[in-house]
């Protein structure tokens, strides 16, 4: 469920900043407004995703693109181990502690999606890639306007009681990433978000990073410090 549960979340956070003429009939506005259930954001999602031009739904699968280097950080096999997730394809990369494991989910409505699951603390990162027709984050709108689509879409969710902005912050560059960290109360427990975008040769890039929200805010076994790690590690190009 853990691993359904972020890939849904990533849906909804790459459909968010999805500009509205790139979504057809807006599938998810609408529903949006009456209170998402799983099964139709799910159906939402995929049907968004596919109306994108170029858009293939990909499996999730090792190759030749996809390499998972074990790059150890200390000479004993610790905690502190890092591996590396490097997608040639995409030109993405990221650091993510080598307890991680890969992971997935059922439905796959991306261009590329890749999950790592952590061994503890509901800690768990996704990466999506979709197209889009605009160049940059800029051209979408402000940090301030993209973290208020963000939070107002994850407000619509069914089950969501409450949702906290802690962090939003604009990295400008080439290309430019927006990094939003926000807590969300639920029927489902309290989950913090620590999430990263970019958009880079028409392409939509989204890390979410996730964790209980009680451990993450007691950085229970550096989990804080780990996601922050992650989420800084995320490059994409160069």
């Amino acid at each position: 469920l853990g691993c359904e549960m972020i890939g849904v979340g990533v849906l909804l956070l790459s459909l968010a900043l999805q500009p509205l003429q790139h979504r057809g009939s807006d599938p998810l506005g609408s529903g949006a407004r009456r209170g998402l259930c799983r099964a139709d954001f799910v159906r939402a999602a995929s049907a968004a995703a596919l109306s994108l031009p170029g858009c293939a739904v990909l499996p999730l699968a090792p190759g030749p693109a996809l390499a998972a280097d074990a790059a150890p950080a200390a000479a004993a096999p610790d905690a502190a181990a890092v591996s590396q997730l490097r997608v040639a394809d995409y030109a993405f990369r990221l650091s993510y502690p080598a307890t991680w494991e890969p992971s997935s989910k059922p439905v796959k409505t991306h261009l590329l999606e890749s999950i790592l699951k952590g061994p503890a603390h509901k800690a768990q990162l996704g990466v999506t890639v979709d197209p889009v027709k605009i160049s940059s984050l800029e051209e979408f709108g402000s940090i301030a306007e993209v973290s208020e689509r963000v939070l107002k879409v994850e407000e619509g969710r069914d089950g969501v009681q409450a949702v906290e902005l802690r962090r939003a912050v604009a990295e400008p560059g080439s290309p430019t990433y927006y990094v939003i960290e926000y807590a969300v109360a639920s029927s489902r427990g309290k989950k913090m978000y620590l999430c990263k975008y970019c958009i880079a040769q028409r392409k939509l890039y989204v890390l979410q990073t996730q964790a209980a929200l009680d451990s993450y805010d007691a950085d229970a076994d550096s989990i804080r410090t780990q996601l922050n790690s992650i989420v800084a590690s995320f490059v994409v190009g160069g």
